[in-house]
């Protein structure tokens, strides 16, 4: 009985342990995350399901303290901290498939979103008295993903501030960005619009999010197993009492 409660108790800790450092790893890819979606965000300020650098760094926070009450709990074989952590896995794992779930039935409405919010959020309010933050964020987007307007470059010279001519764009939008160069004509710029661009730099996104997901739910069962087992087993010999 001891011997089964010690192999149990050992692997539950280094299960602990390697899950705290996926906790650290997720948490750090959010952080950076977090910086390089910044213009995403400035955009699309009402489309925070959209805001994956956030949902990985409090997933991280979550899996770390998890995994320590987890660790600590084995290490102590301590049943009400044992039975938290049982409780608090499962929790988690329903989380993580509802996530899931909502993640398919919103992607479908992502294309129509983005063109709402990128014209709502911002072609007339360029490089306007007040709009620095914005003004940052539509460069850098264009620059970062080689892309201009919402549909075209042509969107700009249809903006209601009457900033651009027609085949004007910021200089952002220049294939060699120079200072003026979006108001030269004759100037090479990007041809595909940034609700594309930004649609499939999402998309990418979240392949990868779903995978690591899946991966993590299928490790978690893998931890709720051992956690309920070591729970059982202290329980058992201490005569059900939790303490």
């Amino acid at each position: 009985m001891r011997g089964n409660i010690n192999c149990t108790k050992y692997m539950l800790i280094a299960f602990n342990v390697l899950f705290f450092v996926v906790g650290g790893a997720i948490l750090g890819a959010g952080a950076h995350l977090h910086i390089k979606e910044g213009p995403f965000m400035t955009l699309l300020p009402s489309m925070p399901f959209l805001n994956v650098a956030n949902v990985m760094i409090f997933a991280g926070i979550v899996i770390l303290v998890v995994s320590f009450i987890g660790g600590y709990g084995a290490i102590k074989e301590h049943q009400c901290l044992l039975l938290t952590y049982f409780v608090f896995m499962v929790l988690v794992f329903i989380l993580e498939v509802t996530a899931g779930g909502l993640g398919f039935v919103y992607r479908w409405q992502v294309a129509k979103y983005v063109a709402n919010e990128m014209r709502a959020g911002g072609l007339a309010k360029y490089n306007t008295p007040g709009e620095g933050g914005l003004t940052k964020a539509w460069d850098k987007l264009q620059s970062t993903l080689a892309c201009c307007g919402v549909f075209n470059d042509t969107d700009w010279a249809n903006t209601a501030n009457g900033m651009f001519l027609p085949r004007q764009t910021p200089d952002s939008c220049c294939l060699f960005a120079a200072p003026g160069c979006g108001k030269d004509v004759n100037s090479e710029k990007f041809i595909r619009g940034c609700k594309g661009a930004i649609i499939m730099e999402l998309e990418s996104k979240a392949h990868v999010v779903g995978i690591a997901c899946i991966i993590v739910a299928i490790f978690q069962i893998f931890g709720i197993g051992l956690a309920y087992t070591m729970w059982k087993s202290v329980s058992d010999r201490a005569g059900g009492n939790y303490v």
